[in-house]
């Protein structure tokens, strides 16, 4: 049995709490409603910046994050096929349809991740982790938390896209 690399970023002052899922089950996203500690996770860490930088109101707080680096059994995790995915999957603000998929997964405690398409970019995956599924300590390795180095063309791009 295999295992799939996956990463996570966060707050270095949050590092601690990086896999309860609090922080999503305070402030719902795309795949939890208010309530659902939900860990959000990227196949790979620039998928997971991608995924950061969608919400980032000030780049120079990116010097206060962290990153882990996590390995996950592969048959602890369902990929949600595509044909599941409701219509409107790619609306923002988040949609209660995904909300209600994220919910229900997590409820059923199916599996310990559930694969699911980046709203950002479709042809990569996130990974939605369930702190509270029985296999989660035993289906994971978690590595970190590592701090992340940013190289200073991106800063200032992303400088010079939030001047206007």
């Amino acid at each position: 049995m295999g295992t799939r690399p996956l990463w996570r970023i966060t707050h270095k002052d949050r590092a601690g709490t990086a896999f309860t899922g609090k922080g999503a089950a305070r402030y719902p996203g795309r795949w939890n409603t208010a309530g659902v500690p939900i860990v959000y996770t990227a196949e790979s860490l620039a998928g997971a910046m991608v995924e950061l930088l969608a919400y980032f109101k000030d780049i120079r707080s990116l010097e206060t994050r962290v990153y882990f680096r996590v390995r996950i059994q592969e048959d602890a995790i369902f990929e949600l096929d595509p044909a599941a995915l409701p219509e409107d999957w790619r609306r923002y603000p988040y949609p209660p349809s995904t909300q209600r998929v994220g919910a229900q997964w997590y409820r059923d405690r199916a599996s310990v991740g559930l694969r699911v398409p980046s709203v950002l970019i479709p042809e990569t995956y996130n990974v939605l982790l369930n702190p509270d599924h029985p296999d989660f300590e035993r289906a994971l390795d978690i590595e970190g938390p590592f701090p992340l180095n940013v190289d200073g063309r991106l800063e200032e791009l992303l400088e010079h896209a939030t001047k206007d």
